[in-house]
């Protein structure tokens, strides 16, 4: 089945240049930049990631109680799916999957286990995420201010 296609499948079952490939491209939304300055109102000169987890860490559907219920679903469908259509302004060709948690750990095909936590996809699975988000700037562990004491979404996070 050709990447890009629109179908999500189960990221532990897909090919390990397409997964490479996905990495990338999550990489590469923190190398492009929205235009205007970080002053501005909405901020501008932030990454596409950093606009995509401001979002997600100051929507409405997480602190605001009476809309939790009903809009938490089609509100993380929604970015979801404009999450994927950054990611393929990197790469045209890749598709966001989703993860089976139910069969983890999953088979790679060839009768092993695939570990979708290493330092070469998603980083470690416990503490700080490490690399490969680390080096490309998705956290600052040494941010001041940070947006978990700050409580100001534009502020980095620290993991």
């Amino acid at each position: 089945m050709p990447t890009g296609d629109g179908i999500r499948r189960d990221v532990a079952k897909i090919p390990h240049d397409e997964l490479h490939r996905l990495k990338d491209a999550f990489v590469g939304l923190n190398d492009k930049f929205y235009p205007g300055d970080r002053e501005d109102i909405p901020a501008g000169h932030v990454s596409f990631w950093f606009k995509q987890d401001e979002i997600h860490q100051a929507s409405h559907v997480h602190s605001f109680p009476p809309l939790r219920g009903i809009a938490f679903l089609p509100w993380h469908r929604e970015l979801v799916n404009r999450l994927e259509a950054l990611l393929r302004e990197v790469d045209p060709e890749v598709s966001l999957h989703y993860w089976d948690w139910t069969t983890d750990p999953s088979p790679d095909g060839g009768g092993g286990a695939v570990n979708l936590f290493t330092s070469h996809f998603m980083g470690t699975a416990n503490g700080m995420a490490g690399e490969p988000w680390l080096g490309a700037g998705f956290y600052d562990p040494t941010a001041s201010p940070d947006r978990d004491t700050s409580g100001n979404p534009v502020d980095p996070p620290r993991n």
